[in-house]
């Protein structure tokens, strides 16, 4: 029976650690891949010998770091009134007018650290999110930081978790991913549902 995350893992093989840079960039550009998917073939990669697991981590992290600078660049160029009016006509079935979306920018530039490092976390949000950030006007001292400590949290989790689950699937290189993505899935769902939980209000004094 074929396996055809280790077919993709001997590909990426044969092109030598050139591979993992190109497809980490590439990854934020044209997200043909989940990330997860993605990330975790080099953690299994790296348990089969392919490679190193530090240089699958460092190259990784540049590549998706330059592809987030990309995105972040392209926002800037962006017309702020054109994007408002653009996305207030888009949200209008909504109720959301011209003013509330000028209000949500503000609060996005204004909490562009946190949304920027959040957004690295969930696979659809983390593609756009350096770009909505240039659109903002997020500054690049603010975002710089915040898009480095998501990224190397996100792609070091999942190839770490590759990594391990290589170790425990007994060389089934789809099997390992399955089971890698399937335990961050639930770790996410977890603490989203710990983050939406009711909150007892403390009786007043």
């Amino acid at each position: 029976m074929h396996d055809p995350l280790a077919l993709m893992i001997a590909l990426m093989a044969a092109h030598g650690c050139l591979a993992l840079f190109s497809v980490a960039l590439v990854e934020r550009l044209l997200p043909i891949l989940p990330s997860s998917l993605l990330f975790v073939s080099l953690g299994v990669g790296a348990a089969s010998g392919h490679w190193p697991l530090a240089t699958a981590a460092k190259l990784s992290v540049a590549g998706s770091l330059i592809g987030g600078l990309a995105l972040y660049g392209a926002g800037r160029n962006v017309d702020m009134r054109l994007l408002c009016a653009l996305a207030a006509r888009v949200a209008a079935p909504f109720g959301l007018g011209r003013e509330r979306v000028e209000q949500i920018a503000a609060r996005l530039r204004s909490g562009g650290r946190c949304f920027t490092f959040l957004a690295q976390h969930w696979p659809t949000a983390r593609v756009i999110a350096p770009a909505i950030s240039g659109a903002v006007q997020v500054r690049l001292g603010v975002f710089l930081p915040a898009l480095l400590a998501g990224v190397v949290l996100w792609n070091c989790s999942l190839i770490f978790a590759g990594y391990a689950a290589a170790r425990l699937g007994g060389g089934n290189s789809s099997l390992a991913a399955l089971l890698a993505v399937s335990t961050l899935l639930a770790a996410q769902l977890a603490w989203f549902a710990w983050r939406r939980r009711p909150r007892r209000r403390l009786p007043p004094r």
